[in-house]
């Protein structure tokens, strides 16, 4: 792949991102957010999953651990971006979705 041309793509996600919290346009910053280790994952291994995904969170934003793990970012990636729904239920044994 061509490394510059993937920089500056990254590059101008990242600035989408920032513009949308200027905007306070959220839902966008979050949706945008949310794709980020799913685009890095299939960067790494030219594929992504689920797996894929939570497992690239937990090795490069481990400064989240205790807070949200790999699988809740996930969760909580599929609620919004397939459901448009934001309530994420999470606890130590099970994640579940639901509408409120």
């Amino acid at each position: 792949p061509n490394t510059a041309l993937i920089i500056i793509n990254m590059r101008r996600i990242i600035d989408s991102v920032y513009n949308a919290i200027e905007n306070e346009n959220w839902y966008a910053a979050l949706f945008v957010s949310l794709s980020f280790p799913d685009i890095c994952a299939a960067l790494e291994s030219g594929e992504t999953s689920g797996k894929k995904y939570a497992d690239w969170f937990e090795k490069n934003l481990s400064q989240y651990k205790g807070f949200l793990s790999g699988n809740d970012c996930y969760a909580l990636r599929c609620a919004l971006l397939h459901l448009g729904n934001v309530f994420v239920r999470l606890n130590p044994h099970e994640i579940s979705l639901y509408w409120e």
